[in-house]
């Protein structure tokens, strides 16, 4: 939704560490609560490190939203992924009001899980993976 806003990406880091850096220098730094949920020991101790930020606001970040954009947009871009808010609570926002049915929004009682999370894909085998996606919806492509 920020991207869809702004028209470009918002936090395009070169790499994990530079991302982390966009991230904070946007919503500041987030509190030792926060980061529980982070596993990659580097990136934690990254984070541990940087210096403190204040957040920017979001109408700064975001000059051509409405105050519900701004609005959704600060219940969805919350470092803690379990303070976020939920996508049943975001469709019902006043913001997708026009959107919003919910007798046509089933919800799943099965969390989604990528499967490809925690796999080791090397360069060559993306290459073929995601050939042999676009084979799935071209079936005149040669196989890989």
């Amino acid at each position: 939704m920020a991207e869809l806003i702004n028209r470009k990406a918002i936090f395009p880091g070169k790499d994990y560490l530079h991302q982390l850096n966009l991230i904070t220098d946007a919503l500041g730094t987030p509190s030792e609560e926060d980061i529980t949920h982070i596993t990659h020991s580097e990136a934690l101790r990254y984070l541990k490190t940087l210096p403190k930020k204040k957040p920017i606001p979001l109408r700064v970040l975001f000059p051509k939203a409405t105050p519900e954009e701004i609005d959704l947009l600060s219940k969805m871009l919350v470092f803690n992924p379990a303070k976020r808010i939920s996508a049943a609570d975001a469709l019902a926002h006043p913001y997708l009001s026009g959107l919003h049915d919910l007798s046509d929004e089933p919800v799943s009682n099965l969390t989604f899980q990528f499967e490809y999370d925690d796999k080791e894909i090397t360069e060559p085998m993306l290459r073929k993976l995601m050939y042999e996606e676009a084979c799935a919806y071209h079936s005149d492509m040669p196989p890989f």
